[in-house]
This record gives structure tokens, C-alpha cells and sequence, in this order.
């Protein structure tokens, strides 16, 4: 998987808030979640009301050792093994959340979407001044 890179990717309200409080803590888990196709939030509807991500989870990874640069959020890249994975599938999306509350949600990037068979995936975080998301 390449670069997060488009400003089509949604950031939302409550997530933008709660990732300026938590995201330097590591007393706080924030996840990276691979999803499948039957869920796309719309840019309009960036509030997490209306947002249901767990039926559509493939898979989750905590982001390890969170950095913020000005408004830029990063974290280490992802190297997920192959036994982490379901055997085939595809990822059309990421989503960045800790507990029920989504933060960003990452459809436009280099590589998505995304067919895995049976084998692992390195997920690349931009190492530009966008990082994983920019507020």
C-alpha cells in the first residue's frame, strides 16, 4: 500500500477533537482498520451519528509511536503478516479510530483499493507534510 495523499479523505468533527487531545498519550490506543466496500462515508456527513464501521471491519492495528507536527498527524508505518489477515480479500478503505469514535477515514491514497492473496501488506504512511491526516 503507498501514500495517504488526497484531500478527498474525510476527517471528522468529533474525531479531530478527541485526536487533538489523546493522540501524543499513549495511555490511548488508536487503531488503523482495513475496511470493505459496503461502507463510504460522504464528505457532507462528517459526524459520527450516522456512521456504523465495525460490521465492515476486516481488520484493526494500533498505530505505535504517534507523532504530531504542527497540524500533521503520523505514526509508524504497518507491517501486517499474512496470518493477520483474512485469506483473500479487498480493502477499499482506512479508517483511524480509537474506541466507537472514527478520526479520519482514508479512501483516496496510492494503492487503494487494495486485493491481498494470502499474503501480507505494508501500509505507508505520506512522509510529507500531510503524514496520515492534516487538520
Amino acid at each position: 500500500m503507498a501514500k495517504n495523499s488526497d484531500q478527498d479523505n474525510i476527517l471528522f468533527t468529533a474525531g479531530e477533537r478527541l485526536a487533538h487531545k489523546i493522540w501524543l498519550d499513549p495511555k490511548h490506543t488508536i487503531f488503523c482498520s482495513l475496511l470493505k466496500a459496503q461502507i463510504t462515508p460522504t464528505p457532507t456527513k462528517k459526524e459520527i451519528s450516522t456512521y456504523r464501521y465495525v460490521p465492515h471491519t476486516i481488520a484493526s492495528f494500533p498505530l505505535h509511536n504517534r507523532t504530531k507536527t504542527g497540524s500533521a498527524y503520523d505514526a509508524d508505518d504497518l507491517d501486517i503478516k499474512k496470518d493477520e489477515l483474512p485469506k483473500d480479500c479487498v480493502v477499499y478503505a482506512l479508517l483511524i479510530h480509537h474506541g466507537g469514535t472514527p478520526i479520519a477515514y482514508i479512501q483516496k491514497a496510492n494503492g487503494l483499493p487494495l486485493t491481498f492473496e494470502n499474503r501480507g501488506l505494508d501500509i505507508t504512511w505520506d512522509n510529507g507534510p500531510k503524514k496520515i491526516f492534516k487538520v
